[in-house]
């Protein structure tokens, strides 16, 4: 019994192991890139590993979880009069700063970061409002 404790507490200590080293490190690491040409951006960026992350826009709503920092994706912008919303949520307890960005047609519209654990941040915004920055 005692030994098969043993050798069930030194394999969960190897798994740990291996999952961290499979899992990147938040330093050095960059968004993937981008163009800046027409159409709305949604970038996550942080030193969190992985983020809950909430996008859409009107209302309407994506949700992935688990994704890995830096993070961005792409959509078509609408009619310049749209609400563009963006909200990341660092699922883990490590504190670090961790940003929302949303571009619309290569312009920032709003932006927001944050430093704690389990940190969270929403961005909102509109192009014809001014950027919504802040801490």
């Amino acid at each position: 019994m005692v030994l098969a404790v043993a050798i069930g507490a030194v394999l969960v200590i190897a798994l740990l192991a291996a999952v961290r080293a499979a899992v990147p490190t938040p330093s050095g690491r960059t968004a993937p890139p981008l163009s800046t040409g027409s159409g709305v951006v949604y970038e996550a960026t942080g030193d969190a590993v992985r983020a809950l992350v909430t996008y859409g826009r009107n209302g309407a709503a994506s949700r992935e979880n688990g994704v890995g920092l830096p993070w961005s994706t792409r959509s078509t912008s609408g009619d310049g009069h749209d609400t563009y919303t963006l909200t990341v949520q660092s699922s883990t307890a490590v504190a670090g700063l961790i940003t929302c960005r949303i571009r619309v047609d290569g312009e920032v519209i709003a932006a927001q970061t944050s430093s704690a654990r389990y940190s969270a941040v929403s961005c909102v915004g509109s192009p014809d409002q001014r950027p919504a920055t802040g801490r």
